[in-house]
């Protein structure tokens, strides 16, 4: 199976040293693996980002399209971005412990929104936000304690 898609130039999928599926491609001479899901994950968030690009033109603080543009931009790597979407979303009004749903052709999965507020605060650098995001998604019961205690671990080390 092949694709093409933004600035990669191809990619397919075999099977990996654990038997499961790896997805790799090629950009310029580096070779990547991915998520074998990531093709269609992007393709599903660049459609709700855009869609949601046009409701936050009429309705600045419409939340579900906060949180799409905050998901993709997350995917993107533009943390920053995340971050700030994700930032409107709660002040708009979000319950942290709202499920919100992650995109993957594979798997259906929910996520708590304060665990989508604690990867942005972390990769956009705002370490002792991101600690306190983690902290309440523990005290929800979203993370296993050990995955908490690593995480404050890793986060009080970065200060």
């Amino acid at each position: 199976m092949r694709w093409k898609f933004e600035d990669i130039s191809e990619g397919t999928v075999t099977t990996g040293r654990a038997g499961g599926a790896e997805f790799y491609v090629t950009r310029g001479k580096r070779l990547i693996a991915l998520d074998p899901d990531a093709p269609y994950d992007y393709l599903k968030l660049k459609d709700e980002a855009l869609i949601a690009a046009r409701i936050i033109q009429s309705d600045p603080n419409d939340i579900d399209a906060l949180i799409a543009l905050g998901k993709w931009c997350l995917y993107r790597n533009s943390y920053e971005l995340a971050y700030q979407f994700l930032t409107r979303a709660k002040e708009t009004g979000l319950d942290p412990a709202t499920k919100i749903q992650k995109i993957s052709a594979s798997r259906q999965k929910e996520v708590p929104f304060v665990l989508l507020m604690a990867e942005s605060s972390w990769c956009a650098g705002h370490r002792a936000e991101a600690l306190q995001h983690f902290k309440t998604a523990s005290q929800q019961g979203a993370v296993t304690p050990y995955f908490s205690a690593l995480q404050e671990s890793s986060l009080s080390n970065q200060n």
